[in-house]
């Protein structure tokens, strides 16, 4: 149906927060062994990319993107519409 064109439904991207005192590790990959990318300072939003089975997710922060165990992160979920 034309109605349901893309460009007619924004995008709402899942926001998260670091939960942890001393921070979350940004990584390159989904592996502590993987390059550090930042540091992120506890209650730092995060956009949720991408889910990962493993317990870590693909994340944006600062036009950087990585890999954030889920742990380290809030339960509490806002939205980000785009």
């Amino acid at each position: 149906a034309s109605f349901l064109s893309s460009s007619s439904v924004p995008s709402a991207k899942p926001v998260l927060s670091v939960s942890n005192a001393t921070g979350a590790n940004l990584r390159s990959s989904p592996s502590v062994f993987s390059s550090l990318e930042a540091v992120l300072d506890d209650k730092t939003s995060v956009t949720v990319l991408a889910v990962r089975e493993d317990g870590w997710l693909h994340v944006e922060v600062g036009g950087i993107s990585g890999f954030v165990l889920a742990d380290l992160l809030s339960p509490q979920l806002s939205y980000d519409k785009e």
